[in-house]
């Protein structure tokens, strides 16, 4: 019981010392709105741009690790689309490599 007790004391101490911090309005609208500003962008990148095993180098500093090696390998490609701030909008389009 008495080293069960020790274990849990830093977890205990880690809640009591945490601090909550509320989010304020621009937090919140910022959340729910993301595109407000304006909307991001990379060189060369544009709407109907096809990433694929040609050019994906190109974007490699914006698209994740999994997916340039997907890409690179040959797997499949993204077609990028106009981006829109509803998030059930889909902003990209993914498919297999044609065979």
């Amino acid at each position: 019981m008495k080293k069960h007790l020790i274990a849990t004391l830093p977890l205990m101490a880690a809640g009591v010392l945490g601090v909550a911090q509320a989010a304020t309005e621009a937090d919140v609208d910022n959340s729910f709105n993301p595109y407000k500003a304006g909307m991001p962008s990379f060189p060369g990148l544009s709407s109907g741009t096809v990433i694929n095993k040609a050019n994906v180098d190109q974007f490699k500093e914006v698209l994740g690790t999994g997916v340039y090696k997907l890409i690179k390998d040959g797997l499949f490609e993204i077609r990028s689309a106009q981006r829109r701030s509803s998030p059930s909008t889909r902003t990209t389009s993914m498919r297999p490599r044609p065979t």
